[in-house]
Parts: structure tokens; C-alpha cells; sequence
């Protein structure tokens, strides 16, 4: 045989079986979790030497968490919606679930979050040793006196010696992420109960804490989505709407959108034992989440939230014809309030006009309504804003087309100087003179749904059950 083919024959045979035992516990602690528990499993042998715990398990599922398929990297973007495809890993029941299983602590904080291939966390081996609980225990306890942020910068980036605050963070995520669980784990443990103050009610609790009783948590989301009213943040998909969405008042700033962020919550029914959203328990008050304002509670304590049953659980005890009538009763009570606050808008526009002739001595409502109305001008009947807001919808629609031809005939709807003045003066007015049609189409368009509704109670059943509305309260959470 040539020396060749024996050098090849020495390197087929030359395994990590074969190594002595000395050089494979020296090679083992390079390895990843993932590698380690594989090694493990491969027979009786490597079993026995290596003997993985849970800490071992537990770091091989948060290496499989950063896989792509379970999303990979998350770059923290509170401006976008998490992907359906992110998952987590629960280091309590050793489970990848959905993101929406988890409260915002569990994710959004710096040392929970998934690390980026290059920081501390993403490098980081499985630190196996060898040896009983007391030698294990040294190891640890040296690793820990070692691994300081000083230590990892001169192992890692030794031409850097100003730290960013980049590296420090590259230093920090991820690290906590064995002490991540999930709702339910953490609702199993006393979590929760442990982390809600009963005795102070919802009225006198810190804005930002989660709220609820210990045996129904109500966790907020880091889920935020935009609706134009509370309509659309409950029944969201039930009834599309293509027109325009007229504009909301703010009351702590100028500048106004047409749709509101809200903030979505995560509830435990205690019937079914089904985390889901907030929208399936027909309670109507619920904070926004605002820039500026923190939301708060709205409800009083004395509500018995122990007795809330989801839709699912209200349509099994007491059938689905009672659950229509809920409901119908919840979506009422949401598009009712909706239709009098516009009302209420349409009206207190006209208020207005008084207060731009006093503001404004070029404007004048009288001479805008006696140029489109012959009639006025002979009789010099000229109805004044708390007589136009008095009238029925159909003559406010009318005189508001004189209004609206007014500001047509300025040029740009309004772009001459004496109403950019108007505009600057009073910001609301102008929302209230562009979107008085989109105001009253959104509001014809909730009381056509309620009559709808109301014909049809299996609309809501159907949707709240086994449509659109079921899949948003039960696949996201």
C-alpha cells in the first residue's frame, strides 16, 4: 500500500469517537446548541459525556428563533406592524410560538430581543463543561467574572477604543432571552397576579401598566393599528368603507388625520382559556394610544370582568341568537355614538361663522349668501348660523353648497389671502369646510350599516364566529 492511500485510510478513520475523551472535552465547548444537543442525540456514548440539561435545550431553541423561517433578525420599527411569519421562543414551556403570544417587555426590550448575527448574543457557544454541579458552577461563575463589556471589546474590536453606543448595544441585545416566557406561562406562574394591584382599581394605576384582574389579565400589544372610529377598531373588515373619512378634532394639537392609532390588547377568557383580542369580549371603552396622551382606562371598577365570556364561548352557553343580540347591541352602541359626534360636528361648524366676522372684517356671511340666493336680496332674509344649525340635514346641505361655491370661487378652494387667514385662525374650520360631505356620507353610511345589522343579526354572528372577525381575534392571538 503507498504512503498515499494510507494517509487517506488514517484520515477516514481519524472521528471524534475516536479522539480520547481529553480532546473531546476540550472540543465539545466550541460548539453551538444546536450542534451540541445533535452530538447528544447520536448515541450512548456522547449521551452519557455530554448529559444536556435544560439550559442546553433552552439556548439550542433560541438559536432555532433567529432562523428565517421563523423571521429571522427583527429590526425594531414601531412605525410598522410585525410580520405574521415572526415567531419566539418560550424558554418555560420550550415552545416557537406566534409573536402575539407574548407581551411587549418579552420582545421590545434591548436584552429580550433577537440579536443580529455579530453581536454578543448571536456569537455566543454553548459553554459546556464537564464535570459535577460543582465544577459546572465555577465554570459559570468565571465566565461571568470574565464576560464584562471591557473584556468582549478587546476580544472582539481591540482598534476600538471609544465605544459607540452601537457596540454597546451589540454587547447588550439579546442577552436575557432565556428569561423570556409567554402570556400563558407567565398567567400559569402568578405573573400577572403578581404585577396588577387590585386594590387601586384601573382609575388610579399608572397609565403605561397592563390592567385587568388576576384571573383575566389584559396585556397591550406592541400591535398598533390605524382606525377612523371605534366601529373599525371592533369590527374590523366588517363593513369596508371606500369613501373619504372625514377629519378628527384634536384638542392638544393643530394637526389633524384622518384616522386614529390604536393600541390592540391581548385578553385571557376565562371560559375558554384562549388568549384573544380585546375586540371579542363586546366591551365597548378602550384607550387609544395617542402621542402625546397616554391612554387610560375608561371602566369603572366596579364592572364585574370576571363574568366576560368571549363571542365563542357566549354562542356555546347560550346559543348564537343571543350572541346577535349582544352584538348588535355592541355595534349600536359604537356607530350611534360615531353618527351624534358627527352630527354634532356638522352642526357646530356653522357656529363658526360669527366668529370669523368678528376675527375677520374682510369676510362677511351675509353678502356670501346674498350673492348666490336672488331671493335674499329682495327679502333680505339671511339665516344666521344658529338658525342654519337648527335646520333639517337637507337645507344645511344646500346652504353649505353656497359656502363651498364661495371658497371655489377664491381659486384653489380658499387660496386667497383673506382666507388663508381664516385658515391659520381657525385650523378646525378648515377641515370642517373640506370634509362636511365626507362627514355626512361616513355618517349615513354607519346608520345604513345599523339598519343592516339590525335586519340581520347572522351578519354579525357569522363574522364574529367564522369570518374575518374570527380570524382576527383568534389566529393573531
Amino acid at each position: 500500500m503507498s504512503p498515499c492511500s494510507k494517509s487517506i485510510s488514517h484520515q477516514e478513520s481519524t472521528t471524534l469517537l475516536s479522539l480520547p475523551v481529553d480532546l473531546q472535552i476540550l472540543i465539545i465547548p466550541y460548539l453551538d446548541f444546536t450542534s451540541l444537543i445533535s452530538l447528544a442525540q447520536t448515541n450512548h456514548f456522547f449521551r452519557d459525556l455530554i448529559n444536556p440539561q435544560r439550559q442546553h435545550f433552552v439556548g439550542r431553541l433560541l438559536e432555532i428563533e433567529c432562523l428565517p423561517n421563523n423571521g429571522g433578525e427583527v429590526t425594531l420599527d414601531l412605525l410598522k406592524d410585525f410580520p405574521t411569519t415572526v415567531r419566539y421562543a418560550c424558554t418555560r414551556c420550550l415552545k416557537i410560538l406566534p409573536h402575539t403570544k407574548f407581551d411587549n417587555h418579552a420582545l421590545l426590550r434591548l436584552r429580550f430581543r433577537k440579536p443580529p448575527p455579530e453581536s454578543r448574543a448571536g456569537k455566543q457557544l454553548c459553554s459546556w463543561t464537564s464535570g459535577d454541579a460543582k465544577a459546572q458552577g465555577l465554570k459559570r461563575q468565571a465566565d461571568l467574572k470574565n464576560n464584562t463589556f471591557e473584556n468582549w471589546m478587546s476580544r472582539e474590536h481591540p482598534l476600538i477604543f471609544s465605544p459607540t453606543p452601537e457596540l454597546r448595544e451589540s454587547y447588550k441585545i439579546g442577552t436575557c432571552r432565556h428569561r423570556r416566557t409567554c402570556n400563558e406561562c407567565k398567567f400559569q406562574t402568578g405573573f400577572w397576579a403578581r404585577n396588577i394591584n387590585i386594590n387601586l382599581g384601573w382609575g388610579h394605576r399608572n397609565d403605561n401598566q397592563d390592567v385587568g384582574t388576576a384571573s383575566m389579565p389584559i396585556i397591550k400589544s406592541r400591535q398598533v393599528y390605524t382606525y377612523h372610529d371605534p366601529s373599525q377598531r371592533f369590527f374590523p373588515g366588517l363593513f369596508p368603507y371606500t369613501g373619504e373619512f372625514p377629519a378628527r378634532l384634536r384638542s392638544y394639537r393643530v394637526h389633524h388625520i384622518d384616522r386614529e392609532a390604536w393600541c390592540l390588547y391581548s385578553t385571557r377568557c376565562p371560559g375558554c382559556e384562549r388568549w384573544q383580542e380585546f375586540a371579542a369580549f363586546r366591551q365597548p371603552r378602550m384607550p387609544k394610544s395617542r402621542p402625546q396622551d397616554a391612554p387610560r382606562w375608561n371602566i369603572s371598577w366596579n364592572s364585574n370582568i370576571e363574568a366576560w365570556r368571549c363571542n365563542s364561548c357566549v354562542a356555546a352557553a347560550y346559543g348564537e341568537q343571543e350572541l346577535g343580540k349582544q352584538l348588535v347591541a355592541f355595534w349600536k352602541t359604537l356607530a350611534e355614538a360615531q353618527v351624534r359626534l358627527l352630527d354634532y360636528r356638522l352642526e357646530n361648524g356653522w357656529r363658526q361663522f360669527g366668529y370669523l366676522e368678528n376675527t375677520n372684517k374682510e369676510f362677511s356671511w351675509t353678502r356670501v349668501y346674498r350673492r348666490a340666493r336672488v331671493e335674499s336680496q329682495l327679502l333680505r332674509e339671511v339665516p344666521s348660523p344658529l338658525e342654519i344649525m337648527k335646520m333639517s340635514v337637507e337645507a344645511r346641505r344646500e346652504i353649505y353648497g353656497i359656502w363651498k361655491q364661495f371658497l371655489q370661487e377664491q381659486g384653489e378652494w380658499g387660496s386667497g389671502d383673506s382666507i388663508k387667514n381664516l385658515w391659520f385662525k381657525n385650523p378646525w374650520f378648515k377641515h370642517w369646510s373640506y370634509g362636511y360631505e365626507a362627514m355626512e356620507k361616513r355618517a349615513e353610511f354607519l346608520k345604513a350599516c345599523t339598519d343592516r345589522v339590525e335586519a340581520d343579526p347572522g351578519i354579525l354572528v357569522e363574522y364574529a364566529l367564522r369570518g374575518a372577525g374570527y380570524e382576527a381575534m383568534q389566529m393573531s392571538y
